[in-house]
C-alpha cells in the first residue's frame, strides 16, 4: 500500500536543491533571498514533497493526491497535474 502523502510545493534549482514552501509562489519569493540559487526552468522542476522528503512532479504528485483524498472537491482541476490550490 502507498503511504505517501503530498505535505508541500517545491521547486528544483539549477544546482540541484530543492526550496520547499506552502504553495510555489512562497518557493520562488524564497529566491529572492538567496541570491546565488536560481530556479530550474524545466517542466519537471515544479512539483510538491512528499511526507519523506521526496520531490515529486505535478504529473507524479496527482495521483498520490488522488488517492488519499487530499485534492479540494472544488479546485476545479480537470487535468492530471496536481496544482497547490488543489489541496489548499
Amino acid at each position: 500500500m502507498d503511504t505517501r502523502k503530498i505535505v508541500c510545493a517545491a521547486v528544483k534549482t539549477t544546482c540541484g536543491k530543492t526550496i520547499y514552501g506552502p504553495r510555489h509562489s512562497d518557493c520562488f519569493h524564497a529566491f529572492k533571498h538567496m541570491p546565488n540559487l536560481n530556479p530550474a526552468k524545466s517542466a519537471d522542476s515544479q512539483g510538491f514533497s512528499d511526507q519523506n522528503g521526496n520531490f515529486l512532479t505535478r504529473k507524479q504528485a496527482y495521483p498520490i493526491a488522488k488517492r488519499r483524498g487530499q485534492i479540494l472537491e472544488d479546485s476545479g482541476n480537470t487535468s492530471d497535474i496536481l496544482f497547490s490550490e488543489d489541496l489548499y
